[in-house]
């Protein structure tokens, strides 16, 4: 994975839906963009805690997402790296 890449983990269904009307704005499972604020994010190393954390329990096919830094900037699209509760540092789509 490039140094300029990170992932965002999503179920199969919200990704489709997406695609379908050209815009995704889920920020986390049952939460959105406009409630949340941002997009959660994680690195490769950390998508294995942030699945059992946030789809623990969950059905649903997942897939993970590659966001480009240079491209969503290039969009205007603000990325900032944010440290959580746990202590770690996180991307977040804003």
């Amino acid at each position: 994975m490039a140094s300029n890449t990170f992932l965002h983990l999503t179920t199969k269904q919200a990704w489709e839906d997406a695609l379908k009307v050209g815009t995704y704005s889920l920020s986390t499972m049952g939460k959105t963009l406009e409630e949340v604020g941002f997009i959660h994010g994680s690195f490769a190393d950390q998508v294995d805690e942030v699945a059992g954390f946030v789809f623990a329990g969950s059905t649903e096919d997942l897939v993970l997402l590659h966001l480009e830094i240079n491209k969503l900037a290039s969009n205007g699209i603000l990325v900032r790296f944010e440290e959580a509760s746990n202590g770690k540092s996180y991307p977040h789509v804003y």
